[in-house]
């Protein structure tokens, strides 16, 4: 589902995980800046800590820096 330019809504599937997580990203404009939100669903904790356990995390967090970065860049 996707309520542009606001919200999308989706699964996906890391490779080699058995099950989908269903992924909220939304965004919001506050203070005159946009944040972004990106809730994961697991389907219990054990998958959640496990996913969590390859860097996942890091990894976001790395990518949206460089889109800050490169969109500061551009302004």
């Amino acid at each position: 589902m996707f309520d542009a330019p606001r919200r999308a809504v989706t699964t996906e599937r890391m490779q080699g995980m058995p099950t989908e997580t269903l992924n909220d990203l939304n965004l919001y404009e506050e203070d005159a800046a946009t944040l972004i939100t990106v809730l994961i669903e697991y389907p219990d904790k054990e998958t959640r800590d496990m996913i969590l356990a390859t860097g996942m995390a890091d990894g976001m967090e790395a990518s949206f820096a460089r889109l800050e970065h490169a969109i500061l860049q551009n302004a």
